[in-house]
């Protein structure tokens, strides 16, 4: 159904030509916001939606989300020794590094088979 709907819209606008197409998705994305605005404003009225949701507090003192600050200082490492590689050494980068991940993680299952773990 969705795709029958997009298909016609397409067929409705192949023959304008770009500055009518433009006007053509700028009417249409406005009208689309307008019906977001006042759908929103209904479900507001009608307390659908909760707008004095109590605040979200997280403990600033204990580490919860040191995974995450890992992740991205591990990504952004990543980046800085990629940034200047060819795509040829960046593709050699990345399969030497898998395979040295393979090979930790097999080390890791070879031990914790030995130690029973």
């Amino acid at each position: 159904m969705k795709r029958q709907g997009s298909e016609g819209i397409l067929d409705k606008i192949k023959d304008m030509n770009p500055e009518d197409q433009l006007a053509y998705w700028q009417k249409h994305t406005e009208a689309l916001r307008k019906r977001q605005q006042t759908k929103r404003r209904d479900n507001l009225n009608a307390g659908l939606i909760a707008v004095d949701s109590p605040t979200v507090s997280f403990p600033t003192q204990t580490k919860t989300f040191d995974c995450v600050r890992m992740k991205r200082a591990g990504n952004q490492k990543i980046f800085e020794i990629i940034k200047d590689m060819t795509l040829e050494e960046e593709l050699a980068y990345w399969q030497e590094a898998t395979e040295k991940l393979r090979r930790q993680q097999q080390a890791v299952r070879r031990h914790n088979l030995v130690s029973g773990n």
